[in-house]
């Protein structure tokens, strides 16, 4: 009998601690979770930053006070809405037969669309062509679900413009930037998110050595980017009122 009882008291409890079941239990609540964010067929950012956000607030993992997602899961979010962004474009601009005018890709700086001055643009204007406003439209719409600014650069190919209302390439392609930023106020895109800059001839995509190449010089770009890097990429928080004419090094 004495021997029974030491061997049961050198045994000890058998199977996991206790604190396995709890921590077992909030893996298989954040599965769940992550599992059913996933599965949404589209992401509204508002909806997802508060759901996300109150989540992550009673696992304590957040502060009590701040009631908000934290830079790097909004990105996140923000990311994969642009991935979709990106298809959809793409998707619209092939619909349209847009696509020898139309371009939509990626950078590091996010989710860039060149669109070349025939579309947007008759020669030596720079009132926005019926035909564009639809492309604008779209873009706005796109825009209404991410967390991002807009910054519009005009670009000009190296031939002068001597006009009363255009004395040069820095203001032909400002006030084209300016015009493409009001359409897309007019289609619900907030004035605080967008800016218009003014590149002239001096930020060419080919040299200007052919009337081919001066062609492709000759556009408009839409850089759609994370808020934090908008406002590195213009110094300061973007508005209506900011509209720059830069070249190289130097701005003007």
């Amino acid at each position: 009998m004495m021997l029974n009882r030491e061997r049961k008291k050198e045994e000890g409890p058998r199977g996991a601690p206790r604190w396995m079941v709890t921590y077992g239990d909030l893996m298989s609540l954040l599965l769940t979770f992550f599992v059913l964010i996933a599965s949404f067929s589209s992401i509204e950012l508002a909806k997802f930053r508060q759901a996300i956000g109150s989540f992550l607030g009673a696992l304590g993992v957040l502060e009590s006070d701040r009631g908000r997602v934290t830079y790097s899961e909004t990105f996140v979010a923000y990311q994969t809405a642009l991935s979709r962004s990106l298809e959809w474009l793409s998707w619209y601009v092939h619909r349209e037969g847009f696509e020898d005018m139309v371009s939509v890709y990626r950078t590091d700086e996010g989710l860039r669309i060149r669109i070349s001055n025939p579309l947007l643009f008759d020669i030596g204007k720079a009132e926005v062509r019926p035909k564009a406003r639809g492309l604008l439209r779209e873009i706005a719409f796109m825009l209404a679900d991410l967390p991002c600014e807009v910054v519009v650069e005009g670009h000009t190919d190296d031939l002068p413009i001597y006009t009363q209302k255009f004395p040069s390439n820095w203001e032909l392609s400002a006030i084209r930037a300016v015009n493409v930023v009001k359409v897309l106020m007019e289609y619900g895109v907030s004035p605080d998110r967008l800016a218009a800059m003014g590149y002239g001839e001096f930020r060419p995509l080919r040299p200007n050595d052919s009337e081919e190449h001066r062609a492709m010089n000759r556009r408009a770009e839409l850089l759609i980017c994370w808020l934090e890097e908008a406002r590195e990429r213009t110094g300061q928080k973007t508005g209506p009122g900011r509209a720059e004419a830069s070249g190289g090094a130097a701005k003007r």
